[in-house]
C-alpha cells in the first residue's frame, strides 16, 4: 500500500477537523460575528444530520410501527437529543427550529419526488409488485405552528333564488361559540291516533299559517383554533369574504387559558344581492401577537398507522347553486351507514327530521312528504327491516318513500312495493352519459329542469348497486354506459320509480350520496326533485 505524502495527510485531517469543529466547537457568543453562509451551512449540515438519524430509524419508524411501544422509545431517545445537541451547539436564535424544518422539508421532498422516478426491485422476494422508487415515510412533525385555523363546513350550499329574498344577517340572531341544537328526533312522544296505522292523509295536517318564505341565504361558519404555545394565549378571528358580502359579527376574541385548548367561534355569512351562481372562497384569518396565521390541520389516526397532521389552508367554499324545491316540505331521513344527505336537505331550505326505531313502530309518518333512507340503510337498520311494511302503507296513502343504494341485504326479503334484486352494476366513470328515458317525469321537470349540463362535474363514480332484476311494474328512468373495457354495455336500474296506490317509491344508485358533499349542481338539482314529488303537479295528494 501506497503511503500518503506527510504534507497531503496534513492537509486532510485540517479539512475533516474543520467540518469536525463546525458542530463540536462552541461558535461565538455573538451572532453577528458569523458570516450569513457559514449559518445556511451549519443549518444545512445539521439538517442532513438528523435525516441520517431518521434513516437509521426507518424500521421502527414505517407507519405500521408507529403505534408500537418502541417507536416512542427509540425516537424520544434519537430527535431531542440531536436538536438539543445541534440547536444549543450552533449558538443560533430558534436553531432547533430551523433543524428540524431542514429534516421535515427534505424527508417530504423525498417522498413527494422519489416515487415519481421509475425503479425495479433487485433482490427478493417482493410481495408487492414495486414500479417506482420507495421513499422514506412522510417526516415526522417536529415543529407546529403557534395557532391552528381551521374552518368549517368544507362547503356551503346556497339556493341562487333565495340571496334576494332572505331576511338580512342582522335580523337574526347573532351566533356565539355554543353548539347548535341539534334537530329533535321525529315523532316521539306524538303516537298514531287510534283507528290509524301510522299514516294520514294530507287534511290531516294543519295547514301553514302564512305563505312560504324563501329559505334563509346566509349560513354558518365554524371556526376552531388550538393552541400550540406552551401557555396562555390570546387571538382575534375574522372572516375574509367577497366584496359585497356580509358577516356577522364581524371578529370575534378567543382567549386560551393552556397549551393544546381548542375553541371554536361561528360566523354568519351572507352572499351580497348581486352574487351569481357560482363558488365563492371565505378564508379564516386569526391574528395574535401582531401575526396571522391561515393554515390549520386535520388529525388522521387509524389503528394500523400513526397519527398524520394533514395541513390546509383554512379555507371553505360557499357555492350558489340554481335550484329551487318545493315550499314548506318536511322531510324524514332513516340514516343508514352514515352520510351527509340531510344537511345538504337542509340547506335546500326543506325541514329534516332523523326518523327513529320508535317512529318506524308506530309514529305519525303522515306528516312528511318525503321519507328518504340512507346509504345502506336496510343493512345497518334492523328496526327498518322489521317495520317496512309501515313505509309502504305510507306510500300507499300517497306518500313519497325514496331509497337510496343498497347492497345485497335488500335482497333477503320483498321490501320495495313489487318484487326486485339490487345487483353489482355500476358506473365507474364519472363522465359517462346518461340517457334519460322518461323526460316528462316530474323528477327530471319539477321544479328543476335535469338537462345535459345537471350530468357534468361528477365525482369519481355515477353511481353502483343498481337495482336489477326486478317486477314490469318498477320503471327506470336513465341508461347509462361505461366506457371501460371491462364494464360494457348499457346500464340500468340506477334510478327506478314505481307508484304504488296512491304513491311512489324510487330507488336510487345514483351516488348522490358522494356528489352533494363536493357541490355538485345536478346532484342538488336531482335531489330537490326527488323530495319534491309529493307536490308535484299531477300528483294525488295525502
Amino acid at each position: 500500500m501506497q503511503a500518503a505524502h506527510p504534507e497531503e495527510w496534513r492537509s486532510k485531517q485540517e479539512g475533516s477537523g474543520a467540518v469536525r469543529e463546525l458542530f463540536v466547537t462552541v461558535l461565538p457568543e455573538s451572532e453577528t460575528r458569523v458570516h450569513p453562509d457559514m449559518q445556511t451551512s451549519i443549518y444545512a449540515l445539521a439538517g442532513l444530520l438528523v435525516v441520517m438519524a431518521s434513516v437509521f430509524l426507518t424500521e421502527y419508524s414505517w407507519p405500521n410501527q408507529q403505534r408500537t411501544r418502541t417507536f416512542y422509545e427509540m425516537s424520544a431517545a434519537t430527535f431531542p437529543m440531536y436538536l438539543m445537541w445541534l440547536g444549543r451547539g450552533s449558538k443560533f436564535r430558534r436553531g432547533a427550529t430551523w433543524i428540524a424544518l431542514i429534516y421535515m422539508a427534505v424527508v417530504a421532498l423525498m417522498a413527494w419526488v422519489l416515487p415519481l422516478f421509475p425503479g425495479q426491485p433487485r433482490l427478493g422476494p417482493i410481495y408487492n409488485p414495486v414500479t417506482h422508487f420507495v421513499s422514506l415515510p412522510f417526516p415526522l412533525l417536529l415543529v407546529v405552528p403557534a395557532l391552528s385555523v381551521r374552518v368549517s363546513p368544507e362547503i356551503a350550499i346556497v339556493p341562487a333564488a333565495s340571496i334576494r329574498s332572505a331576511p338580512r344577517s342582522e335580523e337574526r340572531a347573532q351566533p356565539t361559540s355554543t353548539s347548535r341544537k341539534p334537530p329533535t328526533p321525529a315523532g316521539r312522544g306524538s303516537p298514531t291516533p287510534p283507528g290509524q296505522s301510522g299514516r294520514g292523509r294530507a287534511s290531516d295536517r294543519p295547514a301553514p299559517a302564512v305563505a312560504a318564505a324563501p329559505p334563509p341565504a346566509d349560513r354558518e361558519i365554524r371556526v376552531t383554533m388550538v393552541n400550540d404555545t406552551t401557555g396562555p394565549a390570546q387571538a382575534v378571528v375574522r372572516l375574509e369574504v367577497p366584496a359585497g358580502w356580509t358577516v356577522t359579527p364581524p371578529d370575534q376574541t378567543v382567549k386560551f387559558e393552556r397549551e393544546d385548548e381548542s375553541m371554536t367561534v361561528r360566523f354568519l355569512a351572507r352572499p351580497g344581492p348581486a352574487t351569481a351562481p357560482g363558488e365563492y372562497h371565505i378564508r379564516a384569518i386569526a391574528s395574535a401577537n401582531g401575526k396571522s396565521f391561515t393554515r390549520g390541520y386535520q388529525a388522521i389516526e387509524y389503528p394500523h398507522i400513526r397519527r398524520y397532521h394533514i395541513y390546509a389552508e383554512a379555507d371553505t367554499m360557499l357555492k350558489v347553486i340554481d335550484v329551487r324545491i318545493q315550499p314548506n316540505l318536511t322531510v324524514g331521513y332513516i340514516m343508514g351507514v352514515g352520510d351527509q344527505v340531510p344537511p345538504a336537505i337542509e340547506q335546500l331550505g326543506a325541514k329534516v327530521e332523523m326518523i327513529g326505531a320508535e317512529d318506524l313502530a308506530w309514529g305519525n309518518l303522515s306528516r312528511f312528504d318525503a321519507i328518504v333512507t340512507g346509504v345502506r340503510a336496510y343493512e345497518r337498520r334492523d328496526d327498518l327491516r322489521a317495520n317496512n311494511r309501515r313505509l309502504l302503507e305510507y306510500i300507499n296513502d300517497g306518500g313519497t318513500v325514496i331509497v337510496q343504494y343498497n347492497k345485497f341485504e335488500f335482497n333477503d326479503a320483498q321490501y320495495g312495493p313489487y318484487p326486485a334484486k339490487v345487483s353489482q352494476n355500476r358506473i365507474t366513470d364519472e363522465n359517462a352519459p346518461a340517457t334519460i328515458l322518461a323526460p316528462h317525469d316530474p323528477i327530471f321537470t319539477t321544479p328543476n329542469e335535469i338537462g345535459e349540463a345537471a350530468w357534468k362535474n361528477w365525482v369519481q363514480e355515477r353511481g353502483l348497486y343498481f337495482l336489477g332484476e326486478k317486477d314490469s311494474r318498477y320503471k327506470d328512468l336513465v341508461r347509462m354506459e361505461d366506457n371501460f373495457t371491462y364494464n360494457k354495455g348499457p346500464k340500468t336500474g340506477a334510478l327506478v320509480e314505481a307508484t304504488y296506490g296512491r304513491g311512489r317509491w324510487v330507488y336510487v344508485g345514483l351516488g348522490l350520496w358522494r356528489q352533494l358533499p363536493v357541490g355538485t349542481d345536478g346532484a342538488y338539482q336531482l335531489l330537490a326533485n326527488l323530495i319534491s314529488l309529493g307536490r308535484a303537479p299531477g300528483v294525488a295528494s295525502r
